[in-house]
């Protein structure tokens, strides 16, 4: 396994660094999830508070029975839409968090290789990223690095 590929080491798993990508990738729908449920519990309790209010008060008009039976029709239909966005919502969470734990979780993935397969001084490879991944002056700091206290590169 090279260090300088593209394509160095198993990148064939979603999830190549779990420590740094699982907290990214299930932050985003465990956001949707609770924000989900304060909403559909929030408007629940606003039709329930509607519904008794206008009831009590002003049953008798039939402009009211009318927006009653619109909320209670709302009501039912509610659920489905909250599901519906809460599941579009986490699909997209999880394909973001994906995309972005990859960038950063890919250097840190080609740093540890590049330091399992150099260990000897003599025969190191510049390390390199790929283009896109956040931390590539990282690699460039850390072969500057390495040029100004001697250290050789084989190619």
């Amino acid at each position: 396994m090279q260090s300088n590929d593209s394509k160095s080491g198993d990148r064939s798993n979603l999830i190549i660094f779990p420590a740094i990508q699982w907290p990214i990738i299930l932050s985003g729908p465990l956001g949707v999830i609770l924000s989900s449920t304060f909403y559909y519990l929030y408007l629940n309790k606003i039709f329930k508070r509607i519904s008794t209010e206008v009831n009590g008060s002003l049953g008798h008009l039939a402009d009211v029975k009318h927006i009653l039976k619109v909320i209670d029709q709302n009501q039912n239909q509610f659920p489905e839409y909250i599901l519906l966005v809460t599941v579009i919502l986490i699909l997209i969470q999880v394909f973001v968090g994906l995309v972005i734990s990859h960038r950063f979780a890919g250097p840190l993935y080609r740093m540890l290789c590049y330091l399992k397969e150099n260990q000897n001084p003599h025969d190191l490879r510049k390390l390199k990223f790929r283009e896109g991944d956040k931390l590539v002056e990282f690699a460039n700091f850390f072969n500057s690095f390495l040029e100004k206290i001697g250290i050789k590169f084989k190619d």
